[in-house]
């Protein structure tokens, strides 16, 4: 005779059986990948691949950062319940599109999480892959760079509003400005929480600029990048505005 506990979990793993043979014949496709298929961004890969390649690898589950906020893909942070419904969750044994009852739930749950693991100070020191398990929730990989680079177009936008001269900018300066506003988060780069860096941008002034970008919260190697194209990136602006002093040659040529 079969245990109780036992058929209980024979009976699961028969439901979850039928239920990913369904999702075999009934596939769903993500509506967003179809987007992705069609997608143009109003900046060059080379800056995707920089702020990817900080960023670490993709995550096509729903975990909790370093800050205790709730994350997935690339670094796309889900603010809340309703960007959880929005990005269309699917479920890891159907392959099938979540509720909203339980976007909303797993994003809860997610919260409470980390709040029961964050320590003092704000900080958590657990990696994403202790969350993988937390939900049964996912994306497909191949979101990650579209919704990346959707991302970095949205916060050009917002760094021309706030930064007059930001679009005469070559691309070394965008990339380090950008990598910033994604790590940091759009709207935080603001006078109150960075002011010398905020007046150094909005003068022009990149190298002041370029040792203002420290963040506490990554890697030194992250931000000695940010730092290292920001200042190569004012050279560059020096060198163009050099008054140009004829050579010998051309002062032969001279009238």
């Amino acid at each position: 005779m079969i245990p109780r506990e036992n058929k209980q979990e024979i009976n699961a793993a028969l439901q979850a059986q039928a239920k990913a043979v369904q999702a075999q014949q009934n596939p769903w496709t993500h509506p967003m990948l179809k987007e992705a298929q069609n997608a143009t961004y109003n900046h060059p890969i080379e800056r995707y691949k920089f702020i990817s390649s900080n960023e670490g690898q993709t995550v096509p589950y729903p975990y909790v950062d370093t800050k205790g906020n709730v994350t997935t893909l690339d670094g796309q942070l889900i603010r809340n319940p309703q960007e959880m419904i929005k990005l269309q969750f699917m479920d890891r044994t159907t392959n099938q599109p979540v509720t909203p009852e339980v976007a909303t739930q797993s994003w809860n749950s997610l919260k409470q999480e980390a709040l029961r693991l964050m320590e003092p100070g704000g900080k958590m020191n657990y990696g994403a892959e202790h969350f993988k398990d937390k939900t049964n929730l996912y994306l497909p990989k191949a979101l990650g760079p579209h919704l990346a680079r959707k991302r970095i177009d949205e916060n050009d936008a917002y760094l021309s509003k706030k930064f007059p001269t930001y679009n005469t900018w070559g691309e070394k300066g965008k990339a380090a400005m950008s990598d910033m506003v994604y790590n940091i988060g759009i709207g935080k780069l603001n006078k109150e929480k960075w002011p010398k860096l905020y007046s150094a941008l909005q003068a022009n002034d990149l190298s002041t600029a370029a040792n203002e970008v420290s963040r506490k919260d990554v890697g030194p190697d992250r931000n000695a990048a940010v730092r290292k194209l920001l200042l190569e990136e004012y050279q560059e602006q020096q060198m163009k505005q050099k008054p140009q002093t004829p050579n010998a040659f051309t002062g032969l040529l001279s009238p």
